[in-house]
């Protein structure tokens, strides 16, 4: 059995929608896109529930998630998807795609650091160097 990974996201007018995920390689296409770590998305979606986030902010985490199954989206697509969907069903499908990504987190505000067990060891930087 394959669990699904993605959120479906809807245009208002109806039609052909789109899938959200935020797999591995789309942290990363975020990380890259922006210099920032993945879970400054949080503190960014935080400001989106009170009425507070860089729209570029906003296009950019949702250019992002788009990418697993949407194979080349530019940023002109998603701030097109933005349009079509509006910002409350955009940010809904973000954090519930999120929640997918990482099953083990009780909610988006977070559990005190237990999100999951890491396993044992010292985790090392990749340097570059081979």
């Amino acid at each position: 059995m394959t669990l699904k990974n993605y959120v479906d996201l809807a245009p208002k007018s109806g039609g052909e929608g789109w899938k959200l995920a935020f797999t591995t390689n789309a942290m990363c296409a975020y990380e890259d896109e922006t210099g920032k770590d993945f879970t400054s998305v949080a503190g960014a979606l935080a400001g989106a529930g009170e009425g507070r986030i860089s729209m570029r902010v906003m296009r950019t985490i949702l250019w992002a998630g788009l990418l697993e199954y949407q194979e080349g989206t530019t940023m002109r697509d998603a701030g097109e998807v933005l349009d079509a969907c509006g910002m409350t069903q955009v940010g809904g499908a973000i954090a519930a795609a999120i929640r997918l990504a990482f099953p083990e987190a009780k909610d988006s505000s977070g559990n005190g650091g237990k999100a999951g067990k890491a396993a044992p060891g010292k985790v090392e930087e990749p340097t570059g160097k081979s």
